[in-house]
C-alpha cells in the first residue's frame, strides 16, 4: 500500500493530522521522465483506508479514478500529470513551462475530475514559490487548513510503501 501522512507540529503538539493508505500496483516508474505513456507516468490508486484523520477536512470521496501522480524533473516531455485544479494531463503540466512556478519535484494524489476536490493531499510536495505564501502540502478544498495558512507551520508529510 501507499501511504500518504502529514501533520502539523510535532511530538504531543500534533495537528491537523491526516494518514491515509490505498492499495496500487508498481508498474516499474518512480518519476513520469521514465515513460511516455498515460498508464505508466502515475500509479492507479485503490481502497482507500483514513487512518487518521484530525484535520476537519471533508474528502472528496466520490467514485473516480484517484491516482498518485508521480515527480518529474524539469527535463520531462509530452503529457504529464499535475494535481493543478484537482487534475491535470496535458503537455503544458500546470505551466511547467515556467521555471518560476516550480512544478518539477511535486507529487501527490488526485482524482480524475478537475474540481477542485481532492480526497487526500493533491500537491505534496508543494514546491511553487511563486503566488504564494504556499504550504508545503496544499488540499484545494481547505486552503486555511493547507494550502496557504501559517506558512511559517513546521509541516511533516511523508510517504510510506508499507503493507497495512
Amino acid at each position: 500500500r501507499l501511504r500518504q501522512r502529514f501533520f502539523r507540529g510535532a511530538g504531543a503538539a500534533k495537528t491537523s493530522v491526516f494518514d491515509v493508505a490505498y492499495t496500487f500496483t508498481d508498474k516499474g516508474y518512480t518519476l513520469q521522465d521514465e515513460s511516455s505513456t498515460a498508464c505508466t507516468r502515475a500509479w492507479t490508486l485503490t481502497d482507500r483506508k483514513v487512518l487518521e484523520d484530525s484535520t476537519g477536512i471533508a474528502w472528496d470521496t466520490s467514485d473516480e479514478t484517484v491516482r498518485f501522480w508521480l515527480p518529474f524533473t524539469s527535463s520531462v516531455t509530452g503529457n504529464v500529470y499535475t494535481g493543478c485544479w484537482g487534475s491535470e494531463y496535458n503537455v503544458t503540466g500546470c505551466g511547467m513551462q515556467y521555471p518560476e512556478t516550480r512544478r518539477y519535484g511535486n507529487a501527490g494524489i488526485m482524482g480524475a475530475t478537475a474540481d477542485l476536490r481532492d480526497s487526500a493531499a493533491a500537491w505534496a510536495p508543494h514546491m511553487n514559490p511563486t503566488d504564494g505564501p504556499w504550504n508545503i502540502v496544499n488540499v484545494h478544498q481547505a486552503p486555511s487548513v493547507y494550502g496557504s495558512s501559517a506558512p511559517e507551520d513546521v509541516i511533516y508529510l511523508a510517504y510510506y510503501l508499507a503493507p497495512i
